[in-house]
């Protein structure tokens, strides 16, 4: 037994945090707005509720799950939880793929959503 709770301690200590996804939630501001020089992410800009809520979400459609009315527009609220890892939207320009601000969304990197539900 103290082997066991040796290895939890161990592995608790030396395994990254950002493992864990954190609880969100927020009223949506914006539709899900393309990042056009990253393949299939959208990102979303919320009015948080709660402390750990961030200012905006990215939203994948192959990799987060969407639960029961399966519509992301304006005026719905979301639910749900993220990993904190910070994943860029990044957009075409004339010289290069660079983080844009985008409307609602002043700072263009924000964390991936693992499940959501919406209120509409």
């Amino acid at each position: 037994m103290k082997k066991v709770l040796g290895l939890f301690l161990v592995l608790g200590l030396f395994l990254p945090s950002f493992a864990y996804a954190i609880p969100f939630g927020g009223l949506m501001i914006t539709p899900p707005l393309p990042c056009t020089c990253t393949p299939g992410l959208f990102i979303i800009g919320i009015i948080p509720i709660g402390k750990s809520s961030p200012l905006a979400v990215m939203y994948n459609p192959l990799t987060s799950f969407l639960y029961q009315f399966k519509i992301l527009r304006p005026g719905g609220y979301l639910l749900g939880d993220y990993w904190p890892a910070p994943v860029p939207c990044l957009q075409i320009t004339p010289v290069g793929c660079i983080p844009l601000p985008l409307p609602g969304v002043p700072i263009p990197i924000a964390p991936m959503i693992n499940y959501t539900g919406t209120s509409m």
